[in-house]
């Protein structure tokens, strides 16, 4: 079985933090969300966001992206959605909270000229934003409870038919359009199969992590085309690498994984490319740097991140 090796390792002072998909990676910065704070890990060390007193509240997600070339970090909690500059440490963006429902997941992806933004709530619903890419003001395009259960996980692509993917609690799937409709819906294999994280894998594949220990890779029409038995324990991070074409996932069995995605070149077969295996750890973030030659995981209440080296 191929190991992933070591190539560093960064010591990060941070509180606990078990919600999915904690790490991600925008440029030369890794964005953790972790109680009521989110830190980014820069080449000069780890800084947190300047988040203000009355807007912290714990976390239900954190997530790096890139926008005109510029990091992105979108935090959510129960007060607020914020969307800040990472980079100049500057709230670009604040949406309030309404009637007890809370961002869960979110995505942003840049249409041409416009920056559309998905965020999945704990009432099951996706709500579409646009945001003015000089004010960064938000306008509602739709609301749409597709889900009958707390949403887990937002994607989105402009590379695939499928512009946003949803995931929820209960393991249901929903693939949306660039109009912002539900084009398709994957039903849950088992009632108590919670999916933990969805991405658009390219133009021709959605890929699903699961609480069962799976990896399920689908149609943009939902047709279920691969199943891994990828961890023996929840999966509770995944994150995809789009020029390699490589998935990553971590889970409670103190496992690291990086996986070839079905393609041409390997004959429509998936494999597995390196495993790595902590101790006692039970890994809540996962993130490729921008090249895919390395791989950054967090742990539950651990000061340590590891970075892992990816064979060429």
């Amino acid at each position: 079985m191929p190991e992933l090796q070591v190539a560093a390792e960064l010591q990060v002072k941070t509180t606990p933090s078990a919600i999915y998909n904690n790490l991600s990676c925008s440029g030369n910065i890794l964005a953790f969300g972790n109680q009521q704070e989110c830190v980014t890990l820069r080449p000069l060390g780890a800084h947190k966001l300047p988040v203000p007193d009355a807007d912290k509240a714990p976390l239900t997600f954190s997530g790096a992206f890139s926008v005109r070339e510029r990091p992105v970090v979108v935090i959510c909690s129960s007060i607020c959605i914020q969307l800040w500059d990472a980079a100049r440490d500057t709230l670009l963006a604040r949406i309030p909270a309404e009637g007890g429902v809370a961002a869960r997941s979110a995505a942003l992806v840049e249409f041409g000229e416009r920056l559309v933004g998905g965020f999945g709530m704990s009432d099951g619903s996706v709500v579409f934003y646009e945001f003015e890419v000089a004010s960064f003001e938000a306008k509602v395009l739709t609301q749409i409870r597709a889900h009958q259960a707390a949403i887990t996980s937002v994607s989105a692509s402009t590379e695939s038919p499928v512009f946003f993917a949803s995931a929820d609690i209960s393991g249901v799937i929903t693939l949306w359009s660039g109009g912002f409709q539900p084009i398709a819906v994957i039903p849950a294999v088992s009632a108590t199969e919670c999916c933990t994280s969805v991405q658009i894998a390219g133009p021709s594949m959605i890929v699903a992590a699961y609480g069962s220990g799976k990896i399920r890779v689908f149609s943009p029409t939902g047709e279920m085309r691969v199943e891994i038995c990828a961890h023996s324990r929840w999966i509770n991070a995944m994150t995809f690498h789009r020029t390699r074409m490589l998935l990553a996932t971590a889970g409670d069995d103190s496992l690291v994984a990086v996986w070839a995605l079905p393609t041409t070149e390997n004959n429509g077969r998936a494999s597995l490319v390196g495993l790595y295996r902590g101790k006692n750890a039970l890994y809540t973030g996962v993130a490729f740097n921008p090249e895919g030659s390395t791989v950054t995981a967090a742990a539950f209440d651990c000061d340590k991140f590891v970075t892992l080296s990816v064979p060429a």
